[in-house]
């Protein structure tokens, strides 16, 4: 509401996504833990997930560029069985399963407010905003942005005089929270250099383990994730112009394609 009030929820132009998803059962699953796992699987243009739910129901989705289903002129329903249809790895996921929901849609769901604190208020959550969902960043923002502010708050109760220094702290450290993960996003699809990089982990000096550690919910205060991350970052830019991990073609095989490279399944 406060958000709405002073206008300051702002989209990201540049993350202009949509998504379609539905629900189906009867798929088959693995035993045990894997079982369990939510899959990924990248296209040039798109991404689906493939979430297992409770009992023998399954989410599954795409997100895309807004633009691209708006210039194709289908329904919702439509686009995602088109979809579906043109991707292997998750038509084969379905087997012999059954859609049994409509399919949804969820549109413009990147956002940020230019402001996360005022006189006498602060936003926390999806208030202050939401991040592609693509790394999962939106509870454990959520979580972290409401924690901070109850401390803020109950000190700013106690000692009053120092509401402007403790509500500039927060408004930094959530901020630079979804700076976090809005570089991961933006990586994620700016090319396809960053999967190729991000499916390929080496232990070269222990950079999967600082990867891992941010999207878990640390996001670099230390030195040692930071640096770590920043030559995370580098080795990206530079597999656009040469060769450091395998390539990946992110298109799917077709009847008598030779192409040996293959779609990016997580």
């Amino acid at each position: 509401m406060i958000g709405n009030k002073f206008k300051l929820k702002k989209s990201y132009q540049h993350l202009q996504k949509l998504s379609l998803f539905a629900h189906y059962e009867g798929l088959e699953r693995e035993e045990g833990i894997d079982g369990t796992l939510t899959r990924m699987v990248r296209t040039l243009q798109s991404w689906f997930w493939i979430i297992p739910l409770e009992n023998d129901r399954t989410s599954i989705g795409i997100v895309l560029e807004a633009a691209d289903f708006k210039s194709s002129g289908l329904s919702a329903e439509e686009f995602f069985e088109r979809a579906i249809a043109e991707q292997p790895l998750v038509r084969n996921r379905i087997g012999a399963g059954r859609r049994v929901s409509q399919v949804y849609t969820a549109a413009d769901f990147s956002y940020r407010s230019e402001r996360l604190t005022g006189d006498r208020w602060l936003l926390a959550g999806d208030a202050a905003g939401f991040i592609d969902p693509v790394f999962s960043s939106g509870v454990f923002l959520a979580v972290l942005a409401g924690e901070q502010a109850a401390d803020v708050l109950h000190e700013v109760l106690e000692h009053p005089k120092r509401a402007r220094r403790l509500f500039r702290h927060y408004e930094r450290l959530v901020n630079r929270a979804m700076d976090v993960y809005l570089r991961f996003v933006e990586s994620w699809y700016a090319g396809k250099e960053f999967i190729e990089v991000f499916l390929t982990p080496t232990e070269l000096l222990q950079i999967p383990p600082a990867v891992n550690a941010v999207l878990g919910g640390n996001i670099g205060n230390r030195f040692a994730i930071r640096w770590r991350m920043e030559l995370f970052y580098l080795i990206v830019r530079l597999q656009k112009r040469w060769t450091l991990c395998p390539r990946l073609s992110l298109v799917p095989k077709t009847n008598g394609q030779t192409e040996p490279l293959k779609p990016a399944s997580i």
